[in-house]
C-alpha cells in the first residue's frame, strides 16, 4: 500500500484530500506543520504532496525539510495558476484546483516509481554484499591454505 504524506496550511482542505487518498487505497499521512511533517518522515513514506503553504518560501523550506528527512520520497507540488510552481526539484506538478481522481492516479504513479527505486536499491545493496562476502571467502581461505602450509612445513 502506498505511502503518502500530505502537506498543507488549511486543515479542513488537509483533511479531505486526506480522506481522498485513502479511499484510492493510500495510508495517507499528514501534517500542517514543521514537526508533523518531521514525525511523519520517521515512517516510510513514498510521496509527499505539498499543497497550499502561508508562502513560497514556505514551501520550499518544507521541501527542504522532506528531502532530508526522507531523500528517496517523490516530491508532487500542488500548485495555484496565479503562483506558479515552487519548486524546482519537484518530481510532479499538478495545478489547483485537481479532480481528486488526478490528484490520487498521480500519487500512485509516484509512489510506484519510489517502489521501483527502492527495490533497485535494495538490489544493489544486496549485490554488494554478496561481493564483499566472496572477497572475504577468499581471503580466509587463502588465510586457511597458508596456515595449512606452514604445519605442513613445520611437520
Amino acid at each position: 500500500m502506498p505511502s503518502i504524506l500530505y502537506v498543507g496550511e488549511d486543515a479542513g482542505l488537509v483533511a479531505t484530500r486526506k480522506l481522498l487518498l485513502e479511499r484510492a487505497g493510500n495510508k495517507v499521512f499528514s501534517a500542517t506543520n514543521e514537526l508533523e511533517v518531521i514525525a511523519a518522515c520517521d515512517r516510510q513514506i513514498d510521496v509527499a504532496i505539498l499543497g497550499e503553504v502561508p508562502s513560497l518560501v514556505v514551501k520550499k523550506g518544507l521541501a527542504n525539510l522532506i528531502r532530508s528527512r526522507c531523500p528517496a520520497v517523490k516530491v508532487l507540488e500542488l500548485y495555484a495558476s496565479y503562483q506558479g510552481k515552487s519548486l524546482d526539484d519537484a518530481d510532479a506538478f499538478l495545478q489547483t484546483p485537481v479532480e481528486p481522481q488526478i490528484l490520487a492516479d498521480c500519487a500512485g504513479s509516484l509512489a510506484r516509481q519510489a517502489t521501483v527505486q527502492r527495490a533497485q536499491k535494495i538490489r544493489g545493496e544486496a549485490a554488494a554484499m554478496r561481493k564483499r562476502s566472496a572477497e572475504i571467502r577468499q581471503v580466509i581461505t587463502a588465510a586457511q591454505e597458508r596456515l595449512y602450509d606452514s604445519r605442513r612445513r613445520k611437520s
